[in-house]
């Protein structure tokens, strides 16, 4: 039972550390076309 109940707890945290992985990457990705450009 308590599985089921954290389960919203642990999406909203993948999620949260889904976006920062995305918004690291898309930065990484920004600062590496800023040097070869």
């Amino acid at each position: 039972m308590k599985w089921i109940d954290s389960e919203p707890v642990f999406d909203s945290m993948g999620t949260l550390i889904a976006a920062l992985a995305g918004v690291i990457l898309g930065g990484l990705a920004v600062y590496a076309a800023g040097i070869l450009l």
